[in-house]
C-alpha cells in the first residue's frame, strides 16, 4: 500500500490527476492496475485484498482520487 500510494501522490503531482491507463506501470510496479483494484474495492467494499479505511480513503481523496 505504502509504495503504490507513494507512487499515486508522485503521479499526481506530475499530471495533474489520476487517470492511470491500466497498463502503466512504474519501476515495475503496475501503478493503473492498482489504482483500478482500489476503485473496485470502494465499489465493492466487501471484497477480498487492502483494506480501505477512512484514513486511506482521505489519502487518496486529497491526491485526487477519482472513484467512478
Amino acid at each position: 500500500w505504502n509504495e503504490k500510494y507513494a507512487l499515486a501522490k508522485r503521479y499526481y503531482e506530475e499530471f495533474g490527476d489520476l487517470n492511470v491507463p491500466v497498463s502503466y506501470c512504474v519501476n515495475g510496479v503496475k501503478l493503473g492496475r492498482w489504482i483500478s483494484n482500489v476503485r473496485s474495492k470502494r465499489k465493492h467494499p466487501g471484497a477480498s485484498g487492502m483494506v480501505l479505511d477512512e484514513d486511506r480513503i482521505r489519502l487518496l481523496d486529497r491526491i485526487g482520487m477519482n472513484w467512478k
